[in-house]
């Protein structure tokens, strides 16, 4: 913090520990990442992911592929060839969409988790072997919580009549309404120094869509 990084999202946490946990609760030893091959996540998914698995006890083998294969069943084959007992995919949803097909296409039936990211509308009625999978989620869902009622209005006022609410948009949201909350206490005129005064005295305040 004194080099004047702040994090506003830990996207790692929810790619790599959550499933490595749950992966470990199953009594699962070894599982496979099965990820998107962009510059903004394989070097993350080789280098960090494994830490998160080794720490849980979990042996965590990490399968590339492009975002643009057609049929991503024979990369999915080639990393079953290592018995994983549990596989997640991370990527967006149309990533995640294809990858979970592939899976449905060679007949796994071990431990799936879906990470947040992945899910958005046409995640959910594309994809047709969810039965049995663990869901992770980084926010709040119920419809009874103001926080989730006011990110609702938001995304029907400024994103259309018919918003998708999943996907990354509820993390983007976090971290522009926790930026928000911070700068409440930015006194004086807003410069660099004001700003990072405020994320560093910002107290212990109830994360955006975190329903407490």
């Amino acid at each position: 913090r004194d080099a004047g990084v702040e994090i506003l999202t830990n996207g790692i946490v929810s790619l790599a520990a959550g499933p490595a946990r749950v992966f470990a609760d199953a009594g699962i030893e070894r599982a496979t990442i099965i990820g998107i091959d962009v510059p903004a996540a394989s070097a993350t998914l080789k280098s960090s992911a494994p830490i998160f698995y080794e720490n849980a006890g979990v042996t965590v083998d990490v399968t590339l592929i492009p975002p643009d294969t057609a049929d991503m069943t024979p990369n999915v084959q080639a990393a079953l060839t290592k018995n994983p007992g549990g596989l997640t995919v991370v990527g967006d949803p149309l990533f995640c969409t294809k990858a979970m097909t592939a899976i449905a296409n060679t007949g796994f039936t071990g431990k799936l988790v879906v990470i947040p990211q992945c899910i958005d509308d046409s995640f959910l009625q594309s994809v047709t072997n969810l039965e049995g999978a663990t869901m992770l989620s980084t926010n709040t869902t119920d419809p009874d919580d103001k926080g989730f009622q006011q990110f609702n209005a938001v995304m029907h006022t400024y994103a259309g009549d018919d918003p998708d609410l999943g996907g990354t948009a509820p993390q983007a949201y976090q971290a522009v309404m926790a930026f928000a909350a911070a700068m409440k206490g930015v006194t004086g005129e807003v410069t660099p120094d004001s700003v990072r005064a405020a994320l560093k005295a910002m107290p212990a305040t109830e994360m955006p869509l975190g329903q407490g």
